[in-house]
């Protein structure tokens, strides 16, 4: 059998993942439960939001980004150095009362009522700690749709 050869040239091809900035409206996916093992050894725990664009955005560099485009957001559930208890609650509160249209912020509960849920994300970019010139995407605020 012949090599199959595929003749796309790919070195112009830009692997960048482009940044928002602006309120979107997004549908939250199926949300998840993560743990890591920090560089100090003790154990963290993050939810995972995935944010999908339910309309079309203009990224950071002006291209225009298509409905579907997924971006996750990761809340770190763990108390550690100077994240306390309260700002994690602060931020899981926010985020609860956006996603289930909320007036305010009850028992969190099971992450599976958070998926397929419309909610307004405020994004924004923030510069890498080690190379500022590198951008990061960043979620700012949730708000209802």
């Amino acid at each position: 059998m012949p090599e199959q050869v595929i003749e796309n040239d790919l070195s112009n091809t830009d692997l960048t993942r482009p940044l928002i900035k602006g309120l979107a409206l997004c549908r939250t996916g199926e949300l998840t439960i993560d743990e890591k093992q920090s560089k100090k050894g003790e154990m963290l725990r993050y939810l995972n939001i995935p944010l999908q664009l339910e309309e079309a955005v203009t990224s950071t560099e002006g291209k225009q980004i298509q409905p579907g485009f997924t971006i996750t957001d990761r809340i770190l559930i763990t108390p550690t150095g100077g994240l306390t208890q309260e700002r994690v609650n602060e931020r899981l509160a926010r985020f609860q009362i956006a996603a289930l249209a909320l007036s305010k912020p009850t028992q969190f509960g099971a992450v599976s009522q958070y998926s397929g849920k419309m909610i307004k994300v405020k994004f924004d970019t923030r510069p890498d700690k080690v190379d500022p010139s590198t951008l990061f995407q960043d979620i700012v605020a949730y708000s209802k749709a």
